[in-house]
């Protein structure tokens, strides 16, 4: 439940950011029934990685994201969770502005951080997170973001669009 509730108010908040958007109801004429049935969306990408490879390409390059953003203030982190999300669950709208083509994985993850010496782990909860008051470590960290293949090719994949919400 910890985690999934998490994951439910980041897919929320990504659809209702989408809510709105397109063509409003009753001021286009009526659909001609003898035309054939075009879309603009473009079909879902054929991915590159199965969901399994996906994930551990989300765990290791958090590696480099966690040293990055948290740098000499934590001592240790830990994945607990990865979810990675099928153009289908974001909807088409959504996977184009993203640019999710076959090396590209949106994703949810789960994370805890243990505070270095001397730091508070208050400033290490910012926007989510817990003081787990036994171990001193912040737990419960979640965030939503986008894996992509790394152009310049070391370290394969890196994160995009991290925290943001899509």
């Amino acid at each position: 439940m910890k985690k999934t509730l998490p994951l439910i108010l980041a897919l929320l908040l990504a659809l209702a950011l989408f809510a709105g958007c397109g063509a409003p109801g009753g001021d286009e004429p009526p659909a001609d029934v003898n035309s054939p049935d075009v879309s603009d969306a473009a079909p879902a990408a054929e991915k590159n990685m199965t969901t399994e490879e996906a994930e551990q390409a989300v765990e290791t390059a958090m590696q480099d994201l966690v040293a990055e953003v948290f740098g000499d203030r934590i001592t240790d982190y830990r994945i607990e969770d990865v979810t990675i999300f099928s153009d289908e669950e974001l909807g088409s709208e959504l996977a184009q502005e993203l640019q999710l083509g076959p090396d590209a994985y949106a994703f949810s993850v789960a994370y805890a951080l243990q505070p270095a010496e001397g730091i508070d782990p208050i400033e290490l909860t910012a926007s989510n997170g817990e003081i787990d008051e036994a171990t001193g470590w912040v737990v419960e960290k979640s965030n939503i973001g986008v894996l992509r293949l790394n152009e310049a090719g070391d370290p394969p994949y890196v994160i995009t669009d991290f925290g943001t919400g899509f």
